[in-house]
């Protein structure tokens, strides 16, 4: 398979979004390195990127949100973050007998969050990577 730039960044986002582990990024990095082919036209962007998430396992070198948002900018991508409130913080809201606006406790949860998007401003935990 061929390694292009969208896949360097869609590992990245998996790893900003906590599906994939740092280990796991730094894991896929080294074989790509060593076994991937990569995207002819972008090779020399896409081995520095790689080869940069390669050590991102070393005390040294880490991977801070910077270092992401650095790297997704050199594969042409830009990160955006949205926020939001967390599930269990809208259970825990809404979920209580006699909550706000009358939400009992036996009620479907996808009642409670049907109210809470309606009744709290909400953040969303998404961070989308799009081209530039």
């Amino acid at each position: 398979m061929t390694i292009t730039k969208q896949t360097v960044a869609d590992k990245i986002a998996a790893y900003l979004h906590h599906e994939i582990t740092l280990a796991q990024l730094v894991d896929w990095s080294e074989r790509a390195l060593m076994d991937g082919e990569l995207a002819e036209r972008d090779a020399k962007t896409l081995s520095s990127v790689i080869a940069r998430l390669g050590v991102a396992d070393m005390r040294a070198f880490g991977l801070a949100w910077e270092d992401c948002e650095k790297l997704l900018r050199k594969l042409g991508f830009s990160p955006r973050v949205s926020l939001f409130v967390h599930a269990s913080e809208i259970i825990n809201h809404f979920g209580r007998k006699g909550g706000p606006q009358g939400v009992q406790h036996d009620r479907k949860a996808t009642t409670r969050f049907r109210r809470a998007e309606q009744e709290c401003p909400m953040l969303t935990a998404t961070i989308p990577v799009s081209a530039r």
